[in-house]
Order: C-alpha cells, then sequence, then structure tokens
C-alpha cells in the first residue's frame, strides 16, 4: 500500500471571481478604500465618483481615490492585486498595531477589479520610490473560469507627483451608478466605514484611548459622488468636494424634562419625540479577558431619528436611497469600529419591542465574512458572550427613568394605533353585515 501526497491546486480566475461577486454592494469599494488609507497612516482622503469619456465615447464610472498615507513599494503593490496575500493579518497581532490595522484578508480591494480599467500611482515615504500599476481587461480573464488566468498588470518605476497613492477604476460596477450617488456614498461612509467610527465619543471619557485621538481627530475626508451640488452638499458654491470629519453623527442629546416640554411646545410636537439620551460604554468580554468591548446606545425620539436625511417619513421628499427607520435602525456588532450587522436580540422590559436603539457595539473578538457584513465566522461561544453584554447594557439602560418613561410613551402609542386600526376593521365588518 502507497500513499502519495498531492498539493491542491487553485482555479485563480474562479477564485477571483467569486471574492469580486461577494461584494454585493458596490458601495463597498468607498469602505475598503478608507480602511487602507487609514492603515497607510493617511490624514486626508479622497473619494470621487463621476463620469468620464470611455474608449467607446460613451460615458464611464470613474471612481479617484487619493490619500497622503505611507504610499506602497513592490511587495505591496504585488499585495494589492494579490488574492487572500495580506501582510496584516501578521502586523494585527502586534499589540502597538491593533489598535490602528484593519484589514487582514487581502480580499477588500479585489472589489476594484469590478472595472474595465484600474491604474495605481504610489509614491513609497520610506525610499521615495514612484510607482505607476496599470490593469486592465481583467474582467474578461476572470470570468474565463476554464483559462484559471488570474489578473494581469504592468508596473513601472516612474517619478510622478503624487504623495501618497492615488488609484482610479474605469468602468466599475458595468456603469452602474444607481447606487453611487452623494447622499448615498456620505451615507455609507458615515454609517458602515472606519470614517464613521463612535471613537470620538469614547475619547473625551476614557484616557486609554488617547493614542486613537492623536491619530484620527485630525481625519478629514474629501467627498464627491454622483450628483455632487456645491451649494446643497458643501453649502459652498465653490467648494469642489464635501469635507467630513472623522466619527459617526450622533444627534444633540436632550432628556431633561422641562427642556423636552419647552421643545416639544415650540415644534408642536411630543416631548417623546424630541427625547435623546447617549450611553458610552467599555469593558472586558466576559470568559474573553484578552478583548474588550466599546459601545454607544443612543436612545431617540422619532422626531430625532428625522434628523438623518437618508430617513423615509411623510411629507418629506427623501433623496435615492433613503430608508426606513426600521430597515436601518438597531443594535449594530462591529469590528474594527466598523458596522457589519445588525443583531436580534430579545430586549426585556415594557415597552422595548417598538424601540429602534440606534445603537453600535465593537469588539476585536468577532469574525467576519470575506466581504465583512456577516459575523457568521464569530464562535457560537464568543456570540454568545457578546449577545450577553449587549443585553446587560439594554438593562442598565431600562433601569434610567427617563428612559423607561419612553418606553412606556411608545408602549401606549402603539397600543392606541393598534386599537384605532382595529376600530376601522370592526367597523368595516359591522357595515358589510348590515
Amino acid at each position: 500500500m502507497s500513499t502519495t501526497t498531492t498539493t491542491a491546486s487553485v482555479n485563480a480566475a474562479n477564485a477571483y471571481r467569486q471574492i469580486i461577486t461577494n461584494f454585493s454592494n458596490p458601495m463597498e469599494f468607498v469602505r475598503e478604500a478608507i480602511s487602507n488609507s487609514i492603515d497607510a497612516s493617511a490624514t486626508n482622503l479622497t473619494v470621487i465618483v463621476d463620469q468620464a469619456v470611455g474608449p467607446t465615447g460613451e460615458p464611464e464610472i470613474r471612481i479617484i481615490l487619493k490619500d497622503d498615507g505611507n504610499g506602497m513599494d513592490k511587495r505591496k503593490l504585488e499585495r494589492f492585486f494579490n488574492l487572500g496575500d495580506s501582510e496584516k493579518s501578521d502586523l494585527k497581532n502586534d499589540i502597538d498595531d491593533q489598535e490602528h490595522l484593519i484589514g487582514e484578508k487581502g480580499f477588500g480591494t479585489k472589489i476594484y477589479l469590478n472595472s474595465r480599467k484600474i491604474e495605481v500611482r504610489t509614491r513609497d515615504k520610506k525610499s521615495g520610490v514612484c510607482l505607476m500599476a496599470v490593469s486592465q481587461n481583467h474582467l474578461e480573464k476572470i470570468h474565463d473560469a476554464s483559462s484559471g488566468a488570474a489578473p494581469q498588470y504592468d508596473v513601472t518605476e516612474e517619478e510622478h507627483e503624487i504623495d501618497g497613492t492615488e488609484i482610479r477604476i474605469f468602468g466599475y460596477n458595468h456603469n452602474d451608478g444607481r447606487k453611487l450617488s452623494h447622499e448615498q456614498l456620505k451615507d455609507y461612509i458615515l454609517w458602515f466605514t472606519k470614517f464613521g467610527s463612535i471613537e470620538p465619543l469614547l475619547w473625551p471619557l476614557f484616557p486609554k484611548y488617547a493614542s486613537a485621538k492623536a491619530r484620527f481627530s485630525n481625519l478629514k475626508l474629501h467627498l464627491r459622488g454622483l450628483g455632487y451640488d456645491a451649494l446643497r452638499h458643501a453649502k459652498d458654491m465653490s467648494a469642489k468636494s464635501d469635507s467630513l470629519d472623522f466619527g459617526h453623527p450622533f444627534p444633540e442629546e436632550c432628556f431633561d424634562g422641562k427642556l423636552l416640554r419647552e421643545k416639544a411646545k415650540t415644534k408642536k410636537a411630543s416631548p417623546t419625540d424630541l427625547y435623546c439620551r447617549r450611553f458610552v460604554r467599555e469593558g472586558v468580554l466576559k470568559k474573553f479577558p484578552g478583548y474588550r468591548w466599546q459601545a454607544v446606545f443612543s436612545i431617540e425620539g422619532n422626531r430625532v431619528k428625522y434628523e438623518n436625511p437618508m430617513v423615509r417619513r411623510q411629507r418629506y421628499s427623501a433623496p435615492e436611497g433613503a430608508y426606513k427607520v426600521a430597515e436601518r435602525y438597531g443594535i449594530w456588532v462591529c469590528k474594527d469600529f466598523i458596522p457589519a450587522e445588525r443583531v436580534n436580540v430579545l430586549l426585556p422590559g415594557k415597552g422595548t419591542e417598538f424601540l429602534k436603539f440606534h445603537a453600535f457595539f465593537n469588539c476585536q473578538a468577532l469574525r467576519l465574512s470575506a466581504d465583512r457584513t456577516s459575523i457568521g465566522p464569530t464562535p457560537p461561544d464568543v456570540r454568545a458572550a457578546v449577545e450577553e453584554q449587549i443585553l446587560e447594557l439594554a438593562r442598565e439602560i431600562f433601569e434610567d427613568e427617563g428612559v423607561a418613561a419612553l418606553f412606556d410613551a411608545l408602549d401606549e402609542a402603539e397600543f392606541g394605533e393598534r386599537t384605532e386600526e382595529q376600530e376601522k376593521k370592526d367597523y368595516t365588518r359591522r357595515v358589510k353585515q348590515a
């Protein structure tokens, strides 16, 4: 009886195709771009999505990504195009770097390959060497599974004025720009990327996050999506882009009873609708002392949630890509302070079934899917510990008198709506019977 050892092979084209198609939301490119720029210690990021004339004379989607980070040498440039080739998975285990490095799988930038052409210009800050890489017609090879060919690209060493990295992507997403409007991109950046992190709320309360404050407090992102209007989006006719500050936008707190009643009278609204209170917490994950967690739970009335311009409601002309409160709000679990998935936790207390939190719970113990939109790969014991910690936080919040009063009001309002609806049904039934 003989035994032979055989090394498994990989169909490169098929592997690339599976990873590219795994990114179902075309806006995910901006999450990966921001993560890579932050990992490269950039302080200024630029994201531009517009239309340019393609090789056939027809307009095509063009994306321009710029940063002033550390740039790439030849090895890092190879990793940019390679699949599953990331140095960050090793560096992320370094205690000094774990707060900053985000990427680790080597899959993220492959979403750029959903395009006709990619140009990369970069200057490595250590060596000063300037490189340019060009890949084109890669989709044809990727979709030819029989060939098993991976994308090819040309690299040249040439001088250019880029201080950091500039990436240009042409013909992205089959030139479908329906999810690339300025409003949609801005909303996505502030909710689902590192740039929309909850960290700024931790800085004034917990000194241990001083290094993160020094690293991110001055971070700026300049955005111009499809349909950008300088006056409407940047409030400045001469502004070439919309300048964003680091951190997730939360509404102003208002939970004092007297102040709420005064505001309610002025705005002709219910005090419950104007209520807003935040709970910012952090700690060590139970049973997993090697991991800390950070959380922000914002309790908001309906009128407060409507300060978000992307929330649909009656008598409001919402922009393209808008959503209902129930479609977006809830408790989001995060890794690297990037939301991955909403968790469905049965919360205790009267009225809580009608509440939609504006909440984020971050923990590095979580494991994510390749496209970072699921915590499915997380070990069950870790997931159970995270959910138990979320419940513990919820119990603390529910003990607050103002929050309890809000729940009572929500419960009564929901009951009232059910009663009114039931009365209508009963009336209709009686009419039919008569």
